[in-house]
């Protein structure tokens, strides 16, 4: 999949403490990429990560098992309804 970057950055989230970086840190163990309406669903609560990806909207780096999938969703859980 290839996506357009217009609002391209990164988010770092490690031991409890949350960054937003222009540039992708050196190493990251999870990476969610996708389009703007996508990612903004996904931070709004409206779609889980796991549906994103589902739906071919995001693609998820490692290889989407249970355990990733978990922490994607734990960090970001569904919380609005349509």
């Amino acid at each position: 999949m290839s996506y357009q970057r217009e609002y391209e950055r990164r988010l770092r989230i490690d031991r409890g403490r949350v960054e937003v970086l222009a540039r992708p840190p050196a190493e990251a163990d999870i990476t969610m990429t996708g389009p703007d309406e996508t990612i903004t669903r996904i931070a709004g609560g409206i779609e889980t990560p796991f549906e994103a990806y589902l739906q071919l909207d995001l693609e998820v780096k490692p290889f989407v098992n249970n355990s990733v999938r978990e922490v994607i969703e734990c960090i970001f859980p569904r919380v609005a309804t349509i």
